[in-house]
């Protein structure tokens, strides 16, 4: 990986959490990331560098903005995570956030499941030959413990 891309890449995520409670700092989210930088490549801004741990350029944080806008949608309300922000994708698309769960605390979760955890629901299409699928996946967060487990 060249500096330009990391440089890229952690504005990219800072902006698409801060902004459209969207996490792209994980393996899942390596095409999307790709594909936008090339668009950045694209777009003649500047090219990205180390100054903008300091300070990313008004313009270029706008682009971003801007593009990321078009690419994460929600059914009614974006997610409200418990831990860093890890939404789903189909290949280079992101999935279209459904909702969110929360296990309740009572006899019947504490006895059969667990009443801490909270349930993150995508869903996307996929292509196929006869046109597409209906693929759905969920990422799971726990109130006592830190972490992401990612559920096909």
């Amino acid at each position: 990986m060249n500096q330009e891309y990391i440089v890229f890449s952690s504005v990219l995520s800072d902006v698409a959490e801060k902004n459209y409670a969207a996490g792209v700092a994980h393996e899942e989210a390596g095409q999307f990331v790709n594909k936008i930088f090339s668009l950045y490549k694209e777009s003649g801004l500047p090219t990205p560098n180390i100054d903008w741990i300091d300070k990313v350029p008004a313009n270029v944080n706008k682009w971003i903005k801007t593009v990321l806008g078009n690419e994460f949608h929600y059914m009614k309300e974006p997610p409200i995570w418990l831990h860093d922000a890890s939404w789903r994708f189909i290949n280079e698309e992101p999935m279209i956030f459904i909702s969110q769960v929360e296990f309740i605390d009572n006899e019947v979760m504490e006895n059969k499941l667990s009443t801490d955890d909270v349930l993150y629901t995508f869903a996307g299409r996929k292509k196929t030959n006869d046109g597409w699928e209906l693929i759905i996946k969920m990422v799971k967060q726990s109130k006592t413990s830190v972490g992401t487990t990612y559920i096909y």
